[in-house]
């Protein structure tokens, strides 16, 4: 059973690839075939526009008893291949000769002429619906340019001559003014007389030796010596023979109509010859198509007979190859299932040697920790009581030599800031290294913060200007106050002495309108409390340095400042966030939680 479902469904996936290998096949062909539609498609139509004209030439050149019931069948069924709308067809475009008698038509010049004009605009539509004008074949072009574009104007250009003429002599006598309008229009003959000749030369070239053209060449030189007559002729106009003899040739032209006649029998020749060539190519269009089709079903065959020659060939071996994927299938699931036990086996032994070696960091940080605040503890007790004794000599001594008109005042003074520099340094540390517990009590940060921010300004240089933008209104939170003023003290002489410098030691680049400002708001369930100044700015270098303990980059300080900071808001469950921009100063922020520290519980602080 087994066998079978893999026979079925090796059947089905073969079935699938022969289709995707089919798809091109078919993709390509129906793209040829609509190319070939579309070419052989644009040939039908030619060849209806040159029927056509064929049709429709020897009535434009004068032959009206051509107009029967035969011809217009044959004009209709080629006009129904174009397209032709109602109103653009033969019956609407010749009511004269629809209407009247052929006898009647003979006699009445008028109707000719509008039969004429009319015949011409059926021509030059047949050329233009059916893209005769626009064929690709070299010498076709050029003998459908010749005689369907310009041998009709040429054609007309020549009536019109004569008929000018006969009008002009009608009175007997041609006058200077009327002579240059008729070379005018010889002129104009001339031109479409060159046009014509030059199209035809070219298709004649193309096609030399082709048979067939012989009767071309003895029409085309007919036609030009119908011109050269009227050149003659003309060329004589002013003299009394020469209007005489004009006159004959005018009477002899309009009863023989001579370069009509065979303007209208070589039409017939070169659509003919066009319509011969434009089957060929027609023919040689269905031979490729039938040619590729063939090509492309024995493709398509074979590939279909290869392809079950390998199916019935695969089909012999799927027992042993079943039985074998089933034996690694297996395989593969006792191996990936020991594979996932030593995954999270070496996962759990990986985290917890990680644990371990945090454990191990964090004991021995603490341990220093520890080691440092008893040291710092230390310091602080053996260094501030000799600090304090020199404060108190200090000032003893300076009242005792302000009687002595001794000026001392500036020694006095460096004593004074030296001391507090040192006391300053020694809190530092302290902060740093104190592990007491917090002594959270709850109260108004804003109203608190106000006050604390009052009175660290007083130790800030004077030009500095701080401002308080509390948000925080009535919102009463659980803290250490003298923790958090340490850290707000802290932030707040390191804006200063960034923008300024420290005391009355300015710095050379002191920030222009020094400002910093104090504010409060809560965001994602927190208080931030923001110190931002517009001084200098932090680099990037030195943006995450400034966390690490004893980095400083001013030439008195401890490093002890942010971490201190930083210290302290992780005492209070809380975080530092350090945000700066060269020349657009810093924004050191610190989060607080709300509601997370009871005041009533002390906790022993985070190393």
């Amino acid at each position: 059973m087994g066998e079978l479902l893999a026979s079925r469904r090796a059947g089905r996936k073969l079935s699938v690839v022969v289709g995707l290998l089919l798809v091109p096949f078919i993709a390509l062909w129906f793209i040829y075939f609509n190319e070939a539609k579309v070419n052989i498609a644009t040939i039908e139509r030619e060849l209806a526009g040159l029927r056509l004209s064929r049709v429709l030439a020897p009535l434009y050149y004068g032959d009206v008893k051509s107009a029967d019931q035969t011809r217009r069948a044959l004009i209709a069924a080629q006009e129904s291949i174009l397209g032709f709308a109602p109103g653009a067809r033969f019956d609407d475009a010749f009511p004269a000769l629809q209407d009247r008698p052929l006898a009647e038509l003979r006699s009445v010049d008028v109707a000719l002429q509008s039969n004429f004009l009319a015949c011409k605009a059926q021509l030059d539509r047949a050329v233009a619906s059916s893209g005769m004008n626009l064929e690709s074949d070299s010498e076709s072009y050029h003998l459908i340019r010749a005689a369907f574009n310009d041998l009709p104007e040429l054609a007309q250009d020549h009536q019109a001559t004569l008929a000018y003429m006969a009008e002009k002599l009608s009175d007997g006598k041609l006058h200077e003014d009327e002579f240059r309008d008729i070379m005018r229009s010889l002129g104009k003959l001339e031109k479409m007389r060159d046009a014509f000749v030059r199209q035809i030369t070219a298709a004649m070239g193309i096609a030399s030796g082709a048979q067939g053209l012989n009767g071309m060449y003895l029409l085309i030189s007919k036609i030009k010596k119908n011109v050269a007559e009227l050149e003659t002729l003309i060329a004589n106009a002013r003299s009394t023979s020469g209007q005489f003899a004009m006159m004959t040739y005018l009477f002899q032209a309009r009863a023989d109509r001579k370069l009509m006649t065979n303007a209208a029998h070589l039409t017939t020749l070169a659509s003919a010859h066009v319509e011969t060539r434009i089957q060929q190519r027609q023919d040689a269009l269905w031979q490729k198509f039938y040619l590729m089709t063939a090509i492309g079903v024995s493709f398509a065959a074979a590939g279909l007979g290869l392809s079950m020659f390998m199916f019935r060939r695969t089909l012999t071996q799927l027992d042993n190859v079943q039985q074998a994927k089933r034996e690694s299938d297996e395989m593969a699931n006792q191996m990936a299932t020991m594979n996932a036990d030593m995954s999270e086996l070496n996962t759990d032994l990986a985290g917890k040697m990680r644990d371990l070696r945090d454990a191990q960091s964090e004991i021995l940080n603490k341990g220093r920790m520890e080691q440092l605040g008893q040291l710092t503890a230390t310091v602080a007790h053996e260094l501030r009581n000799p600090l304090g004794t020199v404060r108190t000599s200090a000032f003893l001594l300076q009242r005792k030599l302000k009687g002595l008109n001794i000026d001392a005042e500036k020694q006095f003074e460096r004593i004074n800031n030296g001391i507090t520099r040192c006391d300053n340094t020694i809190t530092q540390l302290l902060d740093f290294s104190r592990t007491r517990k917090l002594a959270c009590k709850l109260g108004n940060l804003d109203e608190w913060l106000a006050r604390c921010t009052e009175e660290a300004a007083q130790h800030i240089p004077a030009d500095v200007q701080v401002e308080c933008i509390l948000g925080l209104g009535d919102l009463e939170l659980a803290f250490d106050g003298a923790r958090l003023e340490r850290a707000i003290v802290n932030l707040i002489g390191n804006a200063s002495e960034a923008m300024v410098g420290v005391g009355k030691d300015r710095k050379a680049d002191a920030t222009i309108n020094p400002k910093i400002s104090v504010q409060t708001s809560v965001a994602n369930g927190m208080v931030a409390i923001s110190v931002i100044d517009n001084g200098p700015g932090i680099a990037p270098e030195n943006l995450e340095k400034i966390r690490e303990p004893l980095f400083t980059t001013k030439n008195f300080g401890t490093g002890l400042g942010v971490p201190a900071v930083e210290q302290i808001a992780a005492q209070h469950d809380g975080k530092l966030t350090i945000e700066s921009e060269i020349g657009k100063g810093a924004n050191f922020t610190i989060w607080l939680p709300m509601g997370k520290v009871d005041p009533e519980v002390t906790r022993l602080a985070a190393a």
